[in-house]
């Protein structure tokens, strides 16, 4: 019997070894000792900031201490943005899509109104700040 070779899509279902599992906890050294240290809980203050409670893996120091965690800037724009959420638009992006392809002389291009939806975002913040 021929058995065709499976697409390529399919070679991470064909590995022999497990895929690596991507914790999402931030990864802290303890100020102190410079061990690794492990996370014992976390909670959100605002939307854009969690708190969160680490303690060192080193039993011969044994340091506890708290990290703040905040969103600061966005590097791609959501597809799902919340209007209540402000986070600036980091320059790397910003450039990116003044340089993006669709930015040509017509004025309705998909950069072009992301640009100024953008803008227009910000300046209303701004208005709201005052």
């Amino acid at each position: 019997m021929f058995a065709f070779p499976a697409p390529a899509r399919w070679s991470c279902c064909m590995r022999k070894k497990p895929l690596p599992r991507h914790n999402m906890a931030l990864h802290c050294l303890c100020p102190h000792c410079k061990t690794p240290a492990s996370i014992r809980g976390s909670r959100e203050i605002t939307p854009l900031v969690r708190r969160a409670s680490y303690e060192c893996r080193n039993p011969a120091c044994g340091h506890s201490f708290v990290v703040h965690v905040a969103v600061t800037r966005t590097l791609s724009p959501s597809a799902k943005p919340n209007p209540a959420i402000y986070l600036p638009i980091a320059e790397v992006t910003r450039s990116a899509i003044a340089q993006h392809p669709s930015m040509s002389e017509d004025e309705s291009g998909p950069a072009v109104r992301l640009l100024a939806a953008l803008q227009t975002h910000e300046e209303d913040r701004h208005m709201r700040a005052r």
